[in-house]
């Protein structure tokens, strides 16, 4: 009778065998499906529609929207997002006079705006950043209004400077994301400029 002699082979099948159970005991522990799958948000900005808008504000003035768009990349839906305004320089200096404060969401009914929203897969929604109005004219952070909101420090930016703004969003299960804006204004009505 002819016998084989599998010699080192069967070793290394074992071997094998003990490394896929071991990586798939640790991928799965830690859900590697899971970590395919996560949202993943991103935010654009543009100097143009949609990111910004001009429109007639209730006032009968005009009013000129700075919005950032928020996207989920990822495959589950980013839950609780919220935005909000982190950090501004003004001229290079650390504003340590304004704290960070929450951003209103588009798109919803005031009284709603400031909810943390869903976003499904491939869902985009925009975040007021500023808003600049014809009356002033003033650029204001887009939060809790007056006087419902009594913050304690400006939440207008002043013309002839330039500043540096930072974004944040944040998800109960997505990691957070920031963008930098920088806006400068001659303080006349549209004459604003972001990038």
């Amino acid at each position: 009778m002819l016998t084989v002699d599998w010699g080192p082979v069967s070793s290394w099948f074992v071997a094998a065998g003990t490394l896929a159970a071991a990586m798939v005991a640790l991928l799965g522990g830690i859900g590697i499906w899971g970590w395919f799958r996560r949202p993943r948000l991103e935010i654009t900005f543009q100097q143009t529609e949609p990111w910004c808008r001009q429109t007639e504000l209730a006032t009968g003035k005009k009013g000129y929207w700075v919005r950032i768009r928020v996207e989920n990349k990822g495959l589950d839906p980013a839950r609780g997002c919220i935005g909000k305004l982190t950090a501004v320089h003004t001229d290079g200096q650390l504003r340590s006079d304004i704290d960070p404060v929450q951003l209103r969401w588009c798109g919803v009914h005031r009284q709603l705006a400031f909810e943390p929203i869903d976003l499904g897969r491939g869902q985009h929604e925009f975040l007021n950043v500023f808003l600049e109005t014809e009356d002033g004219p003033t650029l204001i952070i887009v939060t809790f209004p007056y006087p419902d909101f009594d913050p304690g420090f400006p939440l207008e930016l002043a013309p002839n400077a330039e500043h540096r703004v930072e974004v944040s969003v944040f998800a109960n299960n997505a990691n957070p994301v920031r963008r930098t804006l920088t806006l400068t204004f001659a303080g006349t009505f549209n004459t604003l400029d972001v990038r």
